[in-house]
């Protein structure tokens, strides 16, 4: 009898582990069908008998192994897609200083800029995580941050979103 615990703990097996078990159910299935071999070894009754459920078992493993790289990649387009809504949302709601601070990027086509340790403006985008510090060490009180990907990506179709002109930038 198939138990609950069982088909957990099978699930945490590793997908190498699912593949080697898939191929050694797949072989069974084809050594089945020789029957001269299985007259001679002469295990038919053992082979009838366990052959149906080897069957479902190859079945569950192949649907678990082929589903597994489809979840990670839904998974991941998924998150992608959130990030990227949640990042438009935030970048149309900024105020006019995190404007400012944003068109330094958008004027120059950097990724990278030096902004004070102590700019709240930059502090905030950074927890709204528009920006991050691209290094843990500081320069005479500056520290340099990069602008997210997806951030970057939106600001360039949406210029709008920002209103940046050349004497605007700080």
């Amino acid at each position: 009898m198939i138990r609950i615990k069982d088909i957990v703990n099978y699930m945490k097996l590793s997908n190498e582990s699912k593949v080697s078990l898939l191929v050694s159910c797949i072989i069974i299935i084809i050594i089945s069908q020789f029957d001269t071999l299985i007259n001679a070894l002469s295990i038919r009754p053992i082979i009838d008998n366990v052959l149906p459920l080897i069957s479902i078992i190859t079945i569950f493993l192949l649907g678990s192994v082929l589903s597994s790289p489809i979840y990670i990649w839904a998974k991941g387009f998924y998150n992608g897609r959130l990030t990227e809504r949640h990042m438009s949302i935030y970048l149309r709601q900024l105020t006019e200083d995190e404007k400012h601070a944003l068109c330094k990027y958008m004027n120059d086509s950097v990724r990278t800029c030096y902004f004070q340790l102590s700019d709240g403006v930059v502090n905030g985008l950074e927890s709204k995580q528009i920006l991050y510090k691209s290094s843990s060490i500081a320069e005479l009180l500056t520290m340099s941050y990069n602008i997210q990907d997806v951030a970057y990506n939106i600001l360039k179709k949406h210029p709008e979103y920002l209103n940046c002109s050349e004497s605007k930038a700080i």
